[in-house]
């Protein structure tokens, strides 16, 4: 019986393939429209597979995708995609392009993927386009509501803002405001927008917020810590209230803004060194409004604090080997919903992380195995299970070709198995970007620049996602 066993499961196996080819069609494993994937097994890149008890060969799990371009390739420069998805987990892209006709304006595209497949891509702006220096944002929302905006510094000159509601499609195009400087805008899940801005005649740094069912409200100043100080970055949380992350005499400073429109006392952070001299900072802010900060000063000190309340917690970080004026290209900070925190950065030739559990603190850091030679600043996502996904551009392997290279943290398991893409020789990535879902997966875009001489230009994506209810078959 149990010699049998074998040779009547191949034959099951075969049998059922031959069928599901008949059915289905042939695919491989990079198509995205047939039930049925027939893989070699070398290439079954697998994150999380269920093997079920008839055999090791039907698997149903998650897994990085191939790279797919958005849109066509082109001798005009991309900028600044950027990624929005909803609870849903439909993805909308958005990126600037160089018109062929007037290099020195530039138009604003998007692309929308929805039921595992990218649409074509759209053009938003009119013929007058936008500057270089024009700013975009996205906001995308649980309900799978869009907003996109853009600051149009000719034609009709203002900040323009376009809608996308599920059940309607895009509305036109709306004025949010006159000409700004300088936009950052950050959004929740529910809809609450905080935008950031300097007015286009000169002045103090300005707010905006949009609640939903109330709108869009009027112009307020930035309220400045005591002793004054440099605004450094902004975040909002679940209820709305504004956060604003200060350098001042007395350290770094945090400023709450409530939805109410009171401000907050501020919540200093001391023992920074050089508090004026602070070469970049960045906060991530959770929907509970806990606060993670990271910096680095004009000494090398490289730290990360956290406020979990009302008061900031100092932990010094390992900076030996890196240059000081390029050490902020080889750090990244993000934060899950339920207050933990991952933190990657470069110490001397490898690539370390640190993770924070809420109510535990700062665990041991880890290596990141198989990340060095990173090119420019790696990027991290949590998505909604706290899980954290890495996407960085490296030169790997040993005949120094780039490469793009994924992985995932997993807080009861450490890092997973690195995934590297390589790429054609030449080839640079740049503006990386990635962000999670509620449905443990993640969407990465980037534009990448092919040739040496004659240069092309395109905005790439992948996903790290499910493929149940997928069958897959190995041979």
């Amino acid at each position: 019986m149990e010699s049998m066993r074998g040779p009547f499961q191949r034959l099951f196996y075969s049998s059922m393939a031959l069928i599901a080819v008949a059915l289905c069609g042939f695919s491989t494993a990079q198509a995205s429209d047939r039930r049925l994937l027939v893989v070699p097994k070398k290439d079954l890149r697998l994150e999380q597979a269920k093997v079920y008890p008839f055999g090791r060969y039907l698997v149903f799990g998650k897994v990085w995708r191939a790279p797919v371009p958005l849109a066509t390739e082109t001798d005009n420069s991309i900028q600044d995609p950027q990624v929005g998805v909803d609870a849903a987990g439909n993805v909308t892209v958005i990126w600037k392009e160089r018109q062929s006709s007037n290099p020195n304006q530039w138009d604003l595209w998007f692309v929308r993927r929805t039921r595992s497949a990218w649409q074509a891509p759209v053009k938003i702006t009119d013929a007058d386009g936008l500057y270089g220096g024009d700013d975009i944002a996205l906001a995308a929302e649980a309900t799978g509501r869009v907003r996109i905006f853009w600051q149009q510094s000719i034609g009709e000159r203002g900040l323009w803002m376009k809608t996308y509601q599920p059940d309607t499609g895009w509305s036109t195009r709306f004025k949010v405001d006159s000409s700004l400087d300088d936009l950052k805008l950050v959004s929740n899940e529910a809809g609450y927008i905080l935008m950031l801005f300097t007015p286009s005649v000169g002045g103090t740094r300005e707010f905006k917020r949009y609640v939903p069912g109330t709108g869009w409200s009027g112009r307020q100043d930035v309220l400045r810590p005591p002793d004054g100080g440099a605004l450094k970055d902004i975040g909002i949380d679940a209820a709305g209230n504004a956060l604003f992350l200060w350098t001042d005499d007395e350290g770094f400073c945090s400023m709450r803004y409530r939805i109410t429109g009171s401000w907050d006392s501020p919540a200093f952070m001391p023992d920074t060194t050089d508090y004026g001299h602070i070469l970049f900072s960045r906060m991530e802010v959770n929907p509970a409004g806990q606060m993670f900060a990271t910096w680095l000063d004009v000494e090398g000190e490289r730290a990360v604090a956290c406020n979990m309340g009302s008061a900031w917690e100092k932990r010094a970080l390992a900076n030996a080997g890196i240059p000081i004026n390029n050490a902020n290209n080889h750090e990244s900070l993000a934060v899950d919903a339920d207050g933990n925190a991952l933190l990657i950065w470069k110490d001397g030739v490898m690539t370390k992380s640190s993770y924070y559990r809420n109510g535990a603190g700062w665990q041991s850091d880890q290596t990141v195995y198989g990340l060095s030679n990173i090119y420019g600043p790696p990027v991290l996502a949590a998505d909604g299970d706290g899980v954290f996904y890495l996407a960085a551009f490296t030169h790997n392997n040993s005949a120094g070709q780039p490469q793009l290279s994924f992985n995932r943290y997993v807080p009861s398991d450490g890092w997973q198995t690195i995934r590297h893409n390589e790429l054609p020789h030449g080839t640079v990535v740049y503006d990386l970007s990635i962000t999670g879902d509620d449905k443990g997966q993640a969407t990465a875009a980037w534009v990448q620049r092919d040739g040496i001489h004659d240069l092309t230009y395109n905005v790439w994506a992948t996903r790290f996602e499910s493929f149940s209810p997928w069958l897959m078959w190995t041979r």
